[in-house]
């Protein structure tokens, strides 16, 4: 059976086939903090393979000298393993090589069956060499999530009764799971958002529409120890590229209602089909975490959503040689003419905008749109247009196709656009607008504007479809501000005004 063994390289994130599959407290092999084995000091390595073709899961202990580097042989490990706070199993092996393995594999039954089989061929046999492998069976092994080990040593080398002083270490392996989670949005329609989480199950996942937020929680434990044995959190967020309400430039993350800081998140817009969102909280990040939580508890919410709403997609082209990026300055209109604007980088040359000569076409199923051809600018805040006219019976998606990249046949890359649906258009007095613009130039007080709004809430003039949830938020996020800004100066529509006020109903900021 051939194994796949991943290792943890927090500098290649590249795309999603390059990061770990399996992890023990973030990491597929992991060497344990080393402790006193009567007069010598002895470290436990753990690893952990995964078959991703039967999800047999197999975990190797070792234990070995540290002035040495040499295994400890003629040893008795006394196993106990753990998920979901319920023991698996909690059982003694002996290893005369000092390596025991244990294979997890999924069967029907739910009871945990575990037994040893010596796996020595031929060769083995002939040489000594022992291949003993412990198989443990249960229907529980098809779970993913985190698996905790608790490895002490019963008797070790040179010791021929158990150990005076008790050795213990403590472990924990995660395996990967993969959520996918169904958002039914008014203006995109269907769109399936995947969510991967490289440390524990997750409890819950839940999209909000009027704040363009996807939410998500799993078991943690807030306490010093569990911290100290957490190398890192590592959760994936993919978002379809046809998802254009979280197509955006950039986004705020926030870990049980405190902002997590920008270098913790990672976009990779190298994979056909979804933009993937690299969420990783290094022992750092989360000591912070603990610090400012009053009553930590037991789980741990994160929380995304946009900076801002203008849709921004990233494509490379098919021989990773160029990146385009194309946004919208106003939101595509059928029966009208409509404006997409594009930046072309050189992927070798760490992002520098090119000008290069390009072919473009726009197109609706079959259906060509508009086509040109041109030159980008390799100014650096230039953006390159493409103007054309929409038909009113457009369906509700378009493709973008630049090709022949500097007169390059395999430099082509094609971008998805959903149109959104049209959603009902609130119609908000001019004179609260007034206020926005006051609150923006900070002419009147945040109290002062949050009562006026909680006001007109209460009575119907401004109507926000959300209830207010728990959330440690006391302040007015600055994007909150800046929406006001743009709305009071028409460069945003008011129903992108309300999705605002919407965040600070639910996060109780404001109170009808």
């Amino acid at each position: 059976m051939e194994f796949k063994i991943i290792f943890f390289l927090a500098a290649t994130l590249v795309s999603v086939s390059l990061l770990p599959e399996v992890l023990g407290h973030g990491l597929g092999s992991e060497t344990l903090p080393p402790q006193m084995l009567g007069d010598r000091k002895v470290a436990m390595e753990v690893s952990s393979t995964v078959d991703n073709s039967t999800q047999q899961k197999q975990m190797v202990f070792s234990m070995f000298d540290t002035n040495t580097g040499i295994t400890v042989r003629d040893v008795t490990f006394n196993i106990k393993a753990v998920k979901n706070d319920q023991v698996l199993f909690d059982q003694q092996f002996s290893a005369n090589n000092g390596i025991v393995t244990i294979d997890f594999i999924p069967d029907e039954n739910e009871q945990v069956k575990v037994e040893g089989k010596n796996k020595a061929g031929f060769f083995d046999m002939l040489v000594g060499s022992e291949k003993s492998t412990v198989e443990a069976r249960g229907i529980v092994f098809e779970q993913a999530g985190l698996y905790k080990f608790t490895i002490g040593v019963v008797s070790a080398e040179n010791y021929s009764s158990k150990t005076q002083k008790p050795v213990t270490f403590e472990s924990g392996i995660s395996f990967a799971q993969t959520v996918p989670y169904t958002v039914n949005d008014d203006s995109y329609g269907k769109q399936d958002v995947k969510i991967i989480s490289y440390y524990d199950l997750l409890d819950s996942v839940h999209y909000n529409q009027n704040t363009d937020a996807i939410s998500f929680s799993m078991p943690f434990e807030w306490t010093k120890d569990n911290l100290n044995q957490t190398s890192v959190i590592h959760q994936e967020v993919l978002i379809p590229k046809t998802f254009g309400a979280l197509q955006v430039e950039s986004y705020e993350i926030s870990v049980n209602g405190f902002v997590i800081p920008d270098n913790a998140i990672t976009i990779d817009d190298y994979s056909k089909g979804y933009r993937i969102l690299h969420i990783l909280l290094y022992q750092a990040e989360l000591e912070d975490l603990f610090s400012k939580q009053k009553n930590p508890g037991k789980n741990i919410e994160f929380s995304i959503r946009p900076k801002s709403h203008d849709l921004y997609l990233v494509e490379s082209t098919e021989n990773i040689e160029y990146k385009f990026v194309l946004t919208e300055p106003k939101m595509l209109v059928p029966g009208q003419q409509n404006t997409l604007q594009f930046k072309v980088y050189d992927i070798f040359l760490q992002g520098k905008t090119v000008s290069v000569r390009y072919d473009a076409f726009v197109s609706s199923g079959s259906s060509e749109i508009y086509r040109t051809s041109g030159v980008s600018s390799d100014a650096k805040d230039k953006w390159n247009e493409i103007k054309f006219n929409l038909p009113k019976d457009i369906g509700n998606k378009i493709t973008v196709l630049f090709e022949n990249v500097d007169g390059n046949k395999n430099a082509r890359a094609e971008m998805t656009i959903t149109i959104p649906k049209q959603t009902q258009q609130y119609q908000i007095p001019q004179w609260i607008k007034n206020n926005a613009g006051w609150w923006c130039q900070k002419s009147i007080s945040d109290d002062e504007f949050l009562k006026g709004i909680g006001y007109l809430i209460g009575q119907g003039i401004i109507k926000v479809d959300t209830q207010y949830q728990n959330s440690d938020q006391k302040s007015v996020p600055q994007w909150i501000r800046n929406n006001s800004c743009w709305w009071s100066d028409n460069s945003i529509s008011d129903n992108e005004f309300v999705n605002g006020i919407a965040y600070l109903v639910e996060n109780g900021i404001i109170k009808p």
